[in-house]
C-alpha cells in the first residue's frame, strides 16, 4: 500500500467512514500479530493485543500527524500495548517457544535451503529473548530502518544499533558448532 493510499484511507475513517478502516486492518493485521506476538509468546493472547491495537489506533487515528510512516506509527502502538499487558499481568502469558507463525518458518525456509541449517536456526531464534526476536523481526522481516525501530521501541538509534549488533553477535554464537574439549 502506498503512503497516499493510506492518507487517502486515514482520511476517509476520519471523516466517518469507517470502512476504510478494515482495508487498513487487512494490509496490517499480520505484521502486527507478530510484532505482539515476539513479546507475548501466545498466540491466543497475542490475537486479543492485537485486537486492542486496532482499537486503540481507530481510536487515535486524528492523533496520526503524518510526520512519519503509518506503520511506523501502528508498529509503535503494537509494542507498546504488548510491553503495558506484559505488565499488567505476568500470569497471563505463556512463555512458550514462538511456533504460531507458521509464516515466519516458511520465510525461513525459503532463504536457507540446508534442512539442517534451517533447524539449527529455528533453534537458535528460540533461545533469544522476544526483545531480541522482535528486533531481528522488525529490522529483517519488516525491513524496518533503525530509526523506525527506535521509534517503535521508545529507545534512542544508538541503544538500537547496539542491541542489534549485540543480537546479531549472539545469534551467531548460537549458530556456531558446539567445541567438544
Amino acid at each position: 500500500m502506498t503512503t497516499s493510499e493510506e492518507y487517502t484511507l486515514i482520511d476517509k475513517t476520519l471523516a466517518g467512514e469507517t470502512e476504510a478502516f478494515s482495508t487498513i486492518v487487512k494490509y496490517y493485521q499480520n505484521m502486527v500479530f507478530t510484532i505482539v506476538g515476539k513479546v507475548i509468546h501466545n498466540s491466543e493472547n497475542a490475537q486479543d493485543v492485537a485486537q486492542d491495537v486496532f482499537i486503540k489506533a481507530f481510536n487515535n487515528l486524528h492523533s496520526y500527524r503524518k510526520a512519519s510512516k503509518f506503520s511506523t506509527w501502528l508498529y509503535s502502538i503494537a509494542y507498546n500495548e504488548a510491553v503495558t499487558a506484559t505488565k499488567k499481568n505476568k500470569n497471563f502469558f505463556v512463555q512458550i517457544p514462538d511456533n504460531f507463525d507458521s509464516q515466519e518458518e516458511e520465510d525461513i525456509d525459503d532463504i536457507v535451503y540446508n534442512p539442517e541449517m534451517v533447524a539449527k536456526l529455528k533453534q537458535a531464534l528460540i533461545k533469544l529473548s522476544p526483545d531480541e526476536n522482535l528486533l531481528l523481526t522488525l529490522f529483517y522481516k519488516m525491513d524496518n530502518s533503525v530509526e523506525n525501530i527506535a521509534t517503535i521501541t521508545n529507545n534512542s538509534v544508538s541503544n538500537v544499533k547496539v542491541k542489534l549488533f549485540r543480537t546479531r553477535k549472539k545469534l551467531l554464537l548460537l549458530l556456531q558448532p558446539e567445541k567438544n574439549l
